[in-house]
């Protein structure tokens, strides 16, 4: 669980599954009976987190930086891996086939390689601004531009 915003703790926790009453971590504690692990300034600030494979990969909103935790301790595989070029990410992450996908508000595409090392594997562009998550059905993938909708979908129909 992550709570954005442009300013103040942005925290970031991991709630065990089940747990049950007031888990609000006291003072200087980052983990509880309720509670895994969790790192303060770590929040998403606008993009949702995604979790794949093990890892959750948090988007900052300005500057272009893309951060990686162990989804099981919360340690940071890597943090403010720069996605050289992006712009502000407000549309969430997604994955496939071992690729993280980061489109940025300008239509660029960033694919990193998914996984404890940062790895930047290639850029796709659409030149139209996105704000809106993408959408994943039936092998298909729906990106919302401003002015556009596109259908994205492999050339040999794959899903």
């Amino acid at each position: 669980m992550g709570t954005g915003g442009m300013f103040g703790r942005r925290p970031l926790l991991a709630v065990k599954a089940g747990a049950t009453g007031d888990i609000t971590l006291k003072t200087g504690e980052t983990s509880n009976a309720g509670v895994a692990w969790s790192r303060m300034q770590a929040g998403p600030p606008m993009a949702s987190p995604l979790l794949y494979r093990g890892y959750l990969y948090i988007l900052d909103q300005n500057g272009g930086y893309l951060n990686c935790y162990d989804a099981q301790t919360g340690k940071p595989a890597y943090t403010r891996a720069r996605l050289e070029g992006a712009k502000g990410f407000t549309a969430s992450p997604w994955a496939h086939d071992g690729t993280i996908y980061c489109l940025d508000q300008d239509g660029t595409t960033f694919k990193v390689r998914a996984g404890a090392e940062f790895k930047e594997l290639g850029r796709n562009v659409i030149e139209e601004m996105f704000w809106s998550s993408p959408a994943l059905a039936r092998g298909v993938l729906f990106l919302r531009g401003v002015d556009h909708l596109y259908c994205i979908r492999s050339k040999n129909g794959e899903k």
